[in-house]
């Protein structure tokens, strides 16, 4: 109950708004305490001391909405010197001991020589602060002196009443109450019924709603029907409130209903519309009907209750089982309907913290990963708050592995339970927005790439590429044994370690770490842990099958890089561990992708250069050199810039080519759909004939509709 309520109490501080600081607000000095009592003593005023700290939601609505206030500067900078301190440092932990400041905010009130005159316990409206604080400006109402005269024996009601008033202002919680005690019970009924006594009287208790409804008449003439209006309508929506928050049925709560039901029934109370449904929900408690209908019932009432209204049924929102993701789903769109109603003044700061509160319920809901609309250092911040690793999902829009992951993976409920309760997690498109900026920071090479963060932005882990098995993916991330980064840390320590180089006992793990690299496509650093591992291996193991997926990879082994060069020099002895194969299928691929360049006029080869390929290629008696040909054939011509002579090579280098080429073949067709003329049907039979000697299916469409539109137009 005492979390709850605290819950509660925190949650009201952050939702509480904040206004714009203004010159004509409360001038707090920026001085030390005893140099306000010297300012105070120079001044003949007192000083006003704000107790406060960082985290205290209550606080930061004073500092940043009461205390701006133009009548706010009007009232304390013509009676107080103000000042202000943190609690928990500096001056302010020498002030919280002196005074016993336990609560925050607390504002102290003292005198030149810096004896407590007046306290004040608690965050309220401007007037209502004020109306505590007034009694302390007089010396004679100084809770100092009250507590002195109270101790005499001599004090009377009257006098009485200021002292209990000033001990509950200043959030007295040992003597207030058997101070309240005595002076009610002292009390005579016309004492009761006058207006001197109604701030005694007023209290939220079912008891005095009695006397308040007996004594109806006598009260609305000494004090005013509107306010015995108002304080049977406060005092019933708060006892419902307490009776909601309890939310358990009890024989003090059934005789609560039914003393308001009562008093409904002959018109002493005239419910409005919250009222009404908190009603409602109190019988719905009582019937033992469970939270899922008080829910229900706010959701249904949502759209006719106030902002204020509906923030008070927050404290029921977190009694609800966050598996039952129906409920979940009915709080998050309550949530929708409150923050749709914040009025404009207050969309600044209570919007964004009712976005933050109600994201949980819509996480809670989710059947899938829950993903937040949060910058990177924002999510980054969160992921610090709530003590968990960030996820983040790096993806394109065309990227078909990413959308799969979107659509089929990341929807599955028991991933999302997975992620939802271990991370913050978001997705950026990195080719736009805060993308490529992540992208440059990160390495991110190959899409889909997740990252596990840590709170201060470091890699915890990094997984490439999409997976059915996220889950176990990911959770590798939340152990420092088997996140990725694990593997960062030991390199690091083996690097540096300046006195030795990597023994024996480092191989398996240089190659393990080697391999972890080429997935994820950071070449530049296989390269280097391949140096530290070279001199631990022996010639067989250079051209083992075991690490042939280096010369797979073709940033690793690309053209004119020494691993290519050791693989040229050492084929034979590759064919033998993998196969002539795979063997001439590397060295293939690497003439073809340096042809690439060239077919997509993004570079100009020197003359010669690409036909010199040819003789580069001949020692290695390629399985598939007429393909490679081929595709060298078509390079240089485009290289030429000549489209007839393109035709007339392509012609004959189509026949030649393979499945493995097809894109090859694409853009070849589709160079000549652009720069040639008068070409249409010759290129449409060279396409039919491409398809029906391949049959690619998946390319089909491509390879017959790429005529089409000029087709009728020959």
């Amino acid at each position: 109950m005492r979390k709850r309520i605290m819950l509660l109490v925190i949650l009201s501080g952050i939702l509480l708004s904040r206004l714009p600081v203004y010159s004509q607000g409360v001038n707090f000095r920026d001085v030390t305490l005893a140099q306000a009592l010297e300012s105070a003593r120079a001044e003949s005023r007192l000083v006003m001391v704000d107790c406060q700290t960082t985290w205290c939601g209550p606080c930061k609505y004073m500092s940043n909405t009461v205390f701006p206030l133009k009548e706010a500067g009007d009232f304390f900078n013509k009676h107080f010197v103000c000042v202000e301190f943190d609690m928990e440092k500096g001056e302010g932990l020498e002030i919280a001991k002196r005074y016993n400041v336990r609560s925050y905010p607390t504002f102290l009130f003292l005198d030149a020589n810096g004896n407590l005159q007046h306290r004040v316990v608690g965050a309220s409206d401007l007037q209502s602060f004020i109306a505590r604080v007034e009694p302390g400006l007089d010396p004679k109402n100084s809770l100092f002196l009250l507590e002195k005269e109270f101790r005499s024996g001599k004090m009377k009601k009257e006098r009485k009443l200021a002292y209990l008033l000033a001990l509950e202002g200043a959030g007295d919680r040992e003597i207030a109450p058997r101070i309240k005690e005595e002076l009610l019970g002292s009390l005579t009924t016309t004492e009761k019924l006058s207006a001197t006594y109604w701030p005694l009287i007023k209290k939220n208790t079912l008891e005095m709603m009695d006397f308040v409804e007996q004594h109806r008449e006598q009260l609305e003439k000494s004090i005013g029907k509107q306010a015995v209006n108002d304080f049977m309508n406060e005092t019933c929506v708060s006892l419902l409130n307490n009776y909601i928050t309890l939310g358990a049925k009890s024989d003090s709560g059934d005789r609560l209903l039914a003393s308001i039901h009562a008093r409904v029934d002959r018109q002493a109370i005239i419910p409005g519309v919250a009222m009404e449904v908190k009603l409602k929900i109190a019988d719905a408690i009582s019937s033992g009907a469970g939270f899922s209908r008080v829910i229900d019932l706010v959701a249904e009432n949502a759209n006719a209750l106030s902002m204020d209204e509906l923030l008070g049924f927050t404290v029921i929102f977190g009694k609800i089982d966050k598996e039952e993701k129906a409920m979940m789903a009915k709080i998050a769109t309550i949530g929708d309907v409150m923050i749709s109603k914040v009025p404009e003044e207050r969309i600044a700061d209570i919007k964004p913290a009712l976005e933050i509160y109600f994201a949980q319920f819509k996480k809670a809901a989710a059947t899938g990963v829950y993903w937040e609309e949060l910058s990177l250092a924002a999510a980054l911040d969160k992921a610090k708050r709530e003590k968990k690793f960030l996820f983040v999902d790096c993806h394109a829009t065309w990227c078909g592995p990413c959308i799969y992951m979107a659509n089929t993976v990341f929807t599955r409920p028991e991933v999302g339970d997975f992620f939802n309760d271990h991370f913050i997690s978001v997705k950026y498109d990195m080719e736009q927005g805060e993308g490529p900026g992540i992208m440059t920071r990160y390495g991110v090479k190959v899409l889909p790439t997740f990252l596990v963060l840590n709170p201060d932005g470091s890699v915890q882990h990094k997984i490439i590429g999409a997976s059915d098995n996220i889950v176990e993916e990911a959770r590798k991330g939340l152990d420092d044994a088997t996140a990725s980064s694990a593997l960062d840390k030991k390199y690091a320590a083996i690097a540096s370690d300046k006195e030795n180089a990597p023994g024996a006992g480092d191989k398996e793990f240089l190659l393990e770490y080697l391999a972890r690299l080429i997935d994820f496509h950071d070449a530049d650093k296989a390269r280097e842990v391949y140096d530290a591992l070279d001199p631990l291996l022996t010639d067989d193991e250079r051209t083992s099958a075991a690490l042939w997926f280096l010369y797979e990879d073709d940033e690793f082994c690309g053209r004119d890089s020494d691993a290519f060069n050791y693989l040229l020099e050492h084929r034979k002895a590759f064919n033998a561990s993998v196969g002539k194969r795979a063997v001439d299928e590397k060295i293939a691929l690497v003439y073809k992708r340096r042809l690439l360049p060239v077919l997509l006029g993004k570079e100009k080869p020197a003359p010669g250069e690409i036909l010199a390929m040819k003789k580069e290629i001949a020692p290695y008696k390629l399985a598939g050199r007429k393909e490679l040909f081929a595709c060298i054939d078509i390079a240089n011509a485009v290289a030429a810039g000549d489209p007839d002579k393109l035709l007339k090579v392509a012609a004959k280098a189509l026949k030649n080519l393979t499945r493995e080429s097809i894109d090859v073949a694409i853009f070849t067709l589709d160079y000549l759909k652009q720069h040639t003329t008068g070409k249409i049907e010759t290129l449409k039979k060279m396409a039919d004939e491409l398809q029906n000697r391949l049959a690619v299916e998946e390319y089909k469409n491509i390879l017959t509709g790429m005529f089409e539109e000029k087709e009728g137009g020959e």
